[in-house]
């Protein structure tokens, strides 16, 4: 786990992950990577929502940018990863996207290489 606070719970993962499904569908049917196609504006009002949202419940400050920072992780098909804190981010993002429904096991990368870094 990495070192400091951490913001993001897997709660908020899942909240995450069940909205866009609600108001997307499946990432794998979103045409586009990044955002569900012809709806981008659509697409940032969401994440700027649940940041407001995660932002009350929390009380902690969340921008929709860090809420788009989430999605990038768990749709990322990166197979090599060398920081601890992103293999983090990368691992937790990606449960809760299959737990909730907004990825399948088909969007995972084949084999991942993480490696520690030198102490």
């Amino acid at each position: 786990m990495p070192k400091g606070s951490i913001k993001w719970t897997q709660e908020l993962r899942r909240i995450l992950y069940a909205r866009l499904v609600m108001e997307f569908g499946k990432h794998g049917t979103w045409g586009l990577k990044n955002y569900p196609k012809d709806q981008k504006e659509r697409y940032q009002e969401v994440l700027t929502e649940l940041a407001s949202y995660f932002s009350v419940l929390t009380g902690e400050r969340f921008q929709a940018s860090a809420v788009d920072q989430q999605v990038a992780w768990a749709t990322t098909r990166q197979e090599s990863i060398t920081k601890e804190g992103f293999a983090y981010q990368f691992m937790m993002n990606k449960a809760a996207a299959l737990e909730m429904g907004f990825l399948t096991s088909t969007e995972l990368p084949q084999y991942m290489v993480t490696q520690s870094a030198p102490r």
